[in-house]
């Protein structure tokens, strides 16, 4: 009841004595003193509003949904092996090869290419698996290069990116400042995307869209990859600025951050809506946030957290829809954010009648 009471926020779980519980169940019982953590613009955006959205309607009680199937205790994985291509080396790759052993598939290939010398890498490699356990999905190639030539155009075309099933670009702090990391981000993007279009050109090939997922550091950076079409980047230090800030104003945000980090009670996913639709029925052609909420409901501990919209490159995800009511087009190309409980039980919500 508690999530379809706030319209203009999303609940993802409660804040208890003993701690932070995301997604704690739909048969969990609010008690007193227990907070409702909630995603909203800030404290003034959203209010509880007096009766729960959907009163009075009718609803499937169950659906066998293939959401409702889908193991608990792990998150989701390809099913094919992926070959990946990360570009760059700082203190934050190691975390990034830990979070993708956790999603593709065995017998996965990933090639690091950076200026950093090899043996430092393997090294900090080594010292995170001690501590985090070892990465069993992959397999890790190193490339290494000299720092003159680490944009050089005959040294990527030697990687033969266009092979490759996923690109990532992270910044280069290893031997340079934050601004000239992303100097050299922006070079090396215009020298892969020059060789991925002279490669269509000269060989007929028809490469899939070049779309890499790039780290910056400066905020300078994010205008330039809009202008050069890049859509797909983390501005690093800005989201550390950020959650810095939210844990000193409430010191309790702190155990919210841990549990969605660290990937091992809740997984943060994107997946299409009828994941949570009966096998073999069709996607409605619309369809209002709610309505996805509540399938979501039925399939486990699931919280609804955003969704896609608009379409083809100006497609992009919004967190929080404003209306969650009013029904919108849905294509087979959107999909839904949410955030997934994970653990051995299923406790799909039980709808009255």
């Amino acid at each position: 009841e508690a999530v379809f009471r706030f319209p203009s926020a999303v609940a993802l779980g409660v804040l208890t004595a003993e701690g932070c519980k995301l997604n704690p169940g739909w048969n969990y019982k609010i008690e007193e003193g227990d907070k409702i953590i909630v995603l909203a613009e800030d404290d003034s955006s959203y209010e509880v509003a007096e009766n729960t959205w959907g009163k009075g309607k009718s609803f499937p009680e169950s659906v066998d949904s293939p959401m409702k199937h889908m193991a608990k205790h792990s998150p989701r994985n390809d099913a094919q092996p992926k070959r990946l291509l990360l570009i760059g080396w700082n203190n934050k790759a190691c975390a990034l090869l830990n979070s993708l052993d956790d999603i593709v598939s065995e017998g996965s290939e990933v090639m690091v290419y950076s200026p950093c010398p090899e043996g430092e890498r393997v090294t900090e490699i080594m010292k995170f698996q001690q501590e985090h356990g070892e990465f069993h999905k992959f397999k890790i190639a190193h490339a290494e290069v000299e720092e003159t030539k680490f944009t050089s155009r005959l040294e990527l075309s030697r990687l033969k990116h266009e092979t490759y099933d996923s690109v990532f670009l992270l910044a280069e702090t290893c031997c340079s400042a934050n601004t000239v990391s992303d100097e050299r981000s922006m070079t090396i993007l215009s020298q892969l995307t020059y060789l991925r279009e002279l490669l269509e050109e000269e060989e007929g090939v028809n490469a899939k869209h070049f779309d890499p997922v790039v780290e910056m550091c400066e905020d300078s950076t994010f205008e330039h990859l809009k202008i050069c079409g890049f859509t797909n980047f983390v501005h690093s230090n800005s989201l550390v600025s950020q959650a810095l800030a939210a844990v000193t104003e409430d010191p309790s945000v702190n155990s919210i951050y841990a549990d969605l980090m660290s990937g091992v009670t809740n997984s943060f996913e994107f997946v299409p809506y009828e994941m949570f639709l009966p096998k073999f029925s069709e996607v409605p052609a619309e369809v209002c946030f709610w309505d996805i909420a509540y399938m979501a409901t039925l399939a486990g501990d699931i919280s609804v957290v955003g969704w896609t919209e608009k379409k083809g490159d100006e497609r992009k995800f919004v967190l929080n829809p404003k209306d969650k009511i009013t029904p919108r087009p849905w294509t087979a190309d959107d999909r839904v954010v949410i955030i997934r409980r994970l653990s051995d039980m299923m406790t799909p919500r039980k709808s009255k009648s």
